[in-house]
């Protein structure tokens, strides 16, 4: 029923809204108090966070023996992270960009981002590369966390955390702002599906941009919390992290469970061109005056826009 598709959409908007700013308030105090700087926290705590949506998703759908859904749905997730939710959070407030996004994270999302072109040359993603991706996500993480303690951000003075707050306040925070994201996210897809539903909207449309930018609606959230909380380094780190963790882990996770094949002719591999195309872009504009410009989100949504049109033209 539509007005139910309301309810659900409505309230998890405002659940993922609540639960943000709790995430981002407990993950940013104990980040300083740990020595951990904001960036790292975005790139771990927050994007591993906010990407168990795309996990749950994926993991199900290997279970279920739909593994190409698992790659579906991580391709539309990481082209929403970066079209709408980069776009939408530097139309918010321009986003500065520390030195170590560029030297040591995009980096890694262009590796592992070619590493899946690599692995689906053949067609399929084995268990093996399924287990490569893994070890190489567990590798990173441990790696992240070790080479930037004591280290601080260089991208703007007021991305600093308030240190104010005792852990065991800022643990609470963060595990009810990680879960009020996941319930959020959940209303948020169930609500969004009936509105897709009730206007005949395709499986493969919903699939591509509903169910997408539904378990994206956490990064989304947590994203934004950060920006307007002056925590420009933990926004962007947020959606890096993520994509990284939806390849590394989630793609790792899927394949291991049950090797993913891509039948020849699928529109997934268009989608897959497009992800790579906003990826490059994305780098590109960080690259400009180390920051990405309101204009920049401007053209990363409206290019979002012009692919979903597609989407629903084709």
């Amino acid at each position: 029923m539509l007005w139910l598709s309301a309810v659900e959409l409505i309230g998890g908007f405002l659940l993922l809204a609540v639960a943000a700013n709790w995430l981002i308030a407990g993950a940013s105090s104990m980040a300083l108090q740990l020595g951990i700087s904001a960036s790292v926290v975005g790139l771990t705590v927050i994007a591993y966070g906010t990407s168990l949506p795309e996990m749950t998703v994926s993991a199900v759908s290997a279970v279920s023996g739909n593994p190409q859904i698992a790659l579906g749905n991580v391709i539309g997730s990481n082209i929403a992270n970066i079209a709408l939710i980069i776009g939408l959070t530097a139309l918010f407030r321009p986003m500065p960009v520390d030195k170590s996004f560029l030297r040591r994270d995009f980096p890694v999302l262009a590796l592992v981002t070619g590493g899946v072109i690599v692995f689906l040359a053949d067609g399929t993603i084995s268990r093996f590369e399924g287990m490569v991706l893994f070890l190489a996500g567990l590798a990173y993480t441990v790696f992240l966390v070790i080479s930037t303690r004591g280290k601080r951000d260089e991208a703007a003075p007021e991305d600093e955390p308030a240190t104010g707050m005792s852990r065991p306040r800022q643990v609470l925070l963060i595990v009810l702002g990680l879960a009020g994201l996941l319930a959020g996210g959940r209303l948020g897809v169930m609500g969004a599906i009936g509105f897709a539903e009730v206007f005949g909207l395709s499986e493969r449309v919903i699939g591509l941009t509903i169910v997408a930018i539904g378990t994206s609606l956490p990064e989304l959230a947590a994203s934004l919390a950060a920006s307007f909380r002056n925590q420009s380094a933990m926004a962007l780190g947020n959606i890096l992290g993520s994509n990284i963790f939806n390849i590394i882990f989630v793609l790792g996770v899927s394949a291991m469970i049950h090797a993913i094949t891509v039948p020849g002719g699928l529109p997934l591999q268009v989608d897959l061109n497009v992800m790579v195309a906003f990826t490059l872009a994305f780098g590109l504009f960080m690259l400009t005056r180390r920051r990405v410009s309101r204009l920049e989100g401007a053209l990363l949504v409206a290019g979002y826009a012009g692919y979903t049109a597609y989407l629903v033209v084709i």
